[in-house]
């Protein structure tokens, strides 16, 4: 729904009536200019309002959906979460390998209006501590921090965690990630990062894999978004903006391979496009190769700041970007606490640790989980929070009372049908299970 807010006034000046002052006329331009004002802090507060209730919303969903992931987690297998260390201030995301989840250390950074489409490789730089760097695209591409690439502090980052990359070495040997396997870009492709620094050396590479003409480069030439891409045959380095993005902040940087009849490479800070590079007609694709971020193996190493790097298989639109720099920003992670119980017969929950009163015992087959979901917006900051408790359950792959055996078959309890002597089960002429020694 749409609605439409419409502000006016009109002051007219036609002359002077018998008995009206100069005093009067300019009281009158200061109560409307006044009015003018009230209602322009009225619309703000609106606007303010809409977009506070949209980001409540949104957190709402996303927290939702990591409360379903985290609770089919505990249920697949419990130890899923009962080894984790517990503790109301330790905080997990949970990532995707194959068709599996496992729980990391830390809070994942993620946007309500997210572009995934043809996402081959996401890495958040999320984890709290390690070295490993997770790929969020659930395709298990996992990068290793490398020669002091250090997690940053999350009040240092765009969203969730990142990383800080010193610039001290180069051609290779700085702070780097190198992702485990290579990914292959034979047609059109897209890469994308969120970056903040304010070193203006030449050839300072966020994103790369090569010293020579085959494959490619993303970064920075003396402050200005630059790319090198070839393709064993031929390749072409140049800047691709006039901005340069050396100023502190943060910037997401993107550069689109688009491989056609004339193919050509369109470079963006933030929404704004900025040049539009022609590839040689000769040029005919990549082969595979494994993407290392903060010091390719050639040129400067990146000093500053890396979030959320991005690799599509395919071009992505002007809206799409605009799309992502656009997207609100949240912070998700759940955290576990161990449970008391009371231990009369009710076995009522009765607090969580680190101490469980009198008249209660902890229970290591219960844990008390926390989902929250964050939000910062200007001066504003929001956080949606939900509870469960998770309790262990069995499962359940056979379930029978009468071990008596079918009429095909026999009664289990005849010779040569029962339960092997060393195991210490027995068969009781009722058709049910003993177990000696108990």
């Amino acid at each position: 729904m749409k609605s439409k807010i419409r502000t006016g006034y009109q002051v007219s000046i036609s002359g002077h009536r018998d008995g009206q002052s100069l005093i009067e006329v300019m009281i009158g331009l200061v109560i409307g200019g006044v009015l003018i004002v009230a209602a322009i802090f009225a619309i703000s507060a609106i606007l303010q309002t809409n977009q506070t209730l949209q980001q409540s919303q949104a957190a709402s969903g996303l927290n939702q959906d990591l409360l379903n992931r985290m609770v089919g987690f505990a249920a697949a297998d419990w130890q899923n979460v009962a080894t984790l260390p517990a503790g109301a201030s330790t905080a997990y995301f949970l990532v995707a390998s194959g068709s599996v989840s496992f729980a990391v250390a830390g809070k994942e950074g993620v946007i309500d209006n997210d572009v995934t489409n043809g996402l081959v490789g996401r890495w958040g730089f999320d984890e709290a501590s390690g070295a490993a760097a997770y790929d969020g695209t659930g395709n298990m591409n996992t990068g290793t921090l490398a020669n002091g690439a250090l997690q940053a502090p999350s009040s240092s980052c765009w969203m969730g965690g990142c990383l800080y990359f010193s610039g001290l070495a180069d051609s290779g040997g700085g702070a780097k990630v190198t992702a485990a396997r290579a990914i292959s870009f034979p047609g059109s492709f897209t890469f994308s990062h969120w970056v903040k620094t304010t070193s203006s050396a030449s050839q300072m590479y966020t994103i790369g894999n090569t010293v020579g003409a085959n494959g490619y480069r993303f970064g920075f030439i003396v402050g200005r978004v630059a790319f090198l891409i070839g393709d064993g045959t031929t390749f072409t380095e140049t800047t691709c903006s006039t901005s340069t993005v050396a100023d502190g902040g943060w910037h997401l940087l993107t550069g689109v391979f688009t491989r056609a009849a004339s193919s050509s490479v369109t470079c963006y800070i933030d929404a704004v496009p900025q040049m539009t590079v022609s590839l040689p007609s000769s040029y005919a694709g990549m082969g595979s190769f494994a993407p290392t971020f903060g010091s390719p193996p050639c040129c400067a190493s990146l000093k500053g700041f890396l979030d959320d790097v991005r690799m599509y298989n395919r071009a992505l639109s002007a809206s799409e970007v605009k799309q992502i720099v656009g997207s609100n920003k949240f912070t998700r992670f759940f955290s576990l606490e161990n449970v008391c119980r009371t231990t009369d017969a009710s076995g009522t929950i009765a607090s969580t640790l680190p101490s469980c009163s009198g008249g209660s015992a902890r229970d290591p087959s219960t844990l008390s989980a926390s989902v929250a979901t964050q939000w910062q917006a200007r001066t504003r900051s929001g956080e949606v929070r939900s509870n469960e408790v998770l309790v262990r359950s069995r499962n359940t792959v056979l379930w029978q009372t009468d071990w008596s055996g079918s009429v095909a078959q026999g009664p289990l309890t005849e010779a040569g049908n029962g339960l092997a002597t060393s195991s210490g089960i027995g068969i009781t002429s009722g058709g049910s299970l003993r177990v000696f020694g108990l």
